[in-house]
């Protein structure tokens, strides 16, 4: 596996932008099996990442891309970027920022779209772990349209402290589809942001919503059904998970909802 860093020398693990320094702008094709980075391994004081584009290759092995760096701490700020996961039946991983974000950091509104084929994707709108008083952006993430698995988390995987989700949107696949809005996991004082989860046309039989939340305001768009109110859709639950039908064989599960019967119109968006 091969490092590639934008704005610092293959393989530099030690590379850091600090002070207020600020990443360059870069478009980045990064090999299958290797690890790319937007700007460089470490991002600290008030520095911030450029606004860069990644695109991982196709094939069978992991691919790993980072929008900034490995480690964004203090004060930075991530930067506006768009990553492209490749096709195939490997496993890729995308992280709009870093993968640990701690103290005032800020992640940038990224675009993260995962591959098609038969693999898995794992998109981070942030980063995996985030903690002090870190800061999502407001990232939209595109779940791949093959026959594989897409993972998809508004901002990462553990949120803790007084952490802050974005505001972010999330858009279903033909695949499989598991989506956070925030993360899999809120500790102590972590709040989510206002997320939106977009369900197309042939959005497919095995999609879950892992963490819907009327209180965050989050809502959920079947504009693309053509769908007016909710009385277009067939709703259930059995008490711990509410099931929507689209139509079709199309449908997703709101886990841990338990009682369909709270939902109104104001939680959709209809066309």
């Amino acid at each position: 596996m091969t490092l590639i860093f934008g704005d610092a020398a293959t393989d530099d693990s030690s590379s850091a932008l600090a002070g207020k320094e600020h990443g360059k702008h870069q478009v980045l094709e990064i090999e299958n099996g290797d690890t790319g980075y937007g700007d460089v391994y470490e991002i600290e004081d008030d520095a911030k990442g450029g606004n860069d584009v990644l695109i991982a290759g196709d094939g069978t092995s992991s691919t790993v891309l980072f929008g900034d760096a490995q480690i964004l701490l203090d004060n930075a700020r991530g930067g506006n970027d768009v990553l492209i996961g490749g096709d195939g039946s490997g496993r890729d991983v995308l992280h709009g920022d870093a993968v640990a974000m701690s103290g005032h950091t800020k992640g940038g509104n990224d675009i993260l779209m995962g591959g098609d084929g038969s693999g898995v994707n794992d998109l981070y709108g942030d980063a995996q772990f985030m903690s002090g008083f870190a800061q999502g952006g407001n990232d939209t993430l595109i779940g791949g349209d093959g026959t594989g698995i897409n993972r998809l988390r508004g901002d990462g995987l553990v949120m803790k402290d007084n952490t802050q989700g974005g505001n972010d949107t999330l858009i279903s696949g033909a695949g499989k589809d598991r989506m956070w809005g925030d993360a899999g996991t809120m500790e102590d004082n972590a709040t989510g942001g206002a997320d939106t989860f977009v369900f197309l046309s042939g959005s497919g039989a095995f999609d879950e919503i892992m963490d819907f939340r009327q209180e965050d305001d989050d809502r959920i768009d079947v504009s693309g059904y053509g769908f007016d109110e909710i009385s277009d859709m067939t709703i259930s639950d059995n008490g711990v998970d509410t099931t929507i039908d689209f139509g079709g064989g199309n449908v997703v599960a709101l886990r841990g909802f338990g009682d369909s019967t709270l939902l109104t119109d104001d939680d959709f968006i209809f066309a």
